[in-house]
């Protein structure tokens, strides 16, 4: 799965203000050709089609605010993570904030949910060999 960055204008601004003045990048995802093509990219109860899935990066106090709207439920951290930084739907925006995000996440063929997560871990894991190499790197220091 390859993902771009994009410029869309609005979504950035809103992003730069929420971020404390810096822009954050937009990754857009398209749904596969297999899947449109079997039509596992159509929405429940609807015609609707999911075209492509735009990420953002989350910043510290999203992920808290994430954590605390979980509790201690395990399995739902991990939908609503990748819930969370969805920032458009076949380039319309959508947020969890104004309820959008939750009413595509609701429609999405479970196929489509499953993307979106893989895109977030994704986007959050660092590259092969990046761990160990900053675990190798370690040094002691006296204090």
């Amino acid at each position: 799965m390859t993902a771009t960055a994009t410029s869309t204008a609005p979504l950035q601004e809103k992003a730069a203000a929420y971020a404390g003045g810096f822009a954050r990048e937009i990754y857009v995802f398209d749904i596969p050709e297999e899947m449109r093509e079997a039509g596992t990219n159509k929405c429940f109860g609807t015609a609707e089609a999911v075209v492509s899935v735009s990420l953002k990066l989350l910043l510290p106090n999203e992920e808290r605010m994430v954590g605390k709207r979980c509790g201690d439920d395990k399995f739902r951290l991990a939908y609503e993570l990748a819930k969370e930084s969805m920032v458009e739907v076949n380039d319309q925006p959508v947020s969890t904030a104004e309820g959008t995000a939750d009413e595509w996440w609701s429609k999405f063929h479970p196929q489509i949910r499953q993307l979106v997560m893989t895109a977030y871990a994704e986007l959050n894991t660092p590259p092969d060999g990046a761990a160990q190499d900053f675990l190798e790197s370690r040094r002691v220091k006296s204090s």
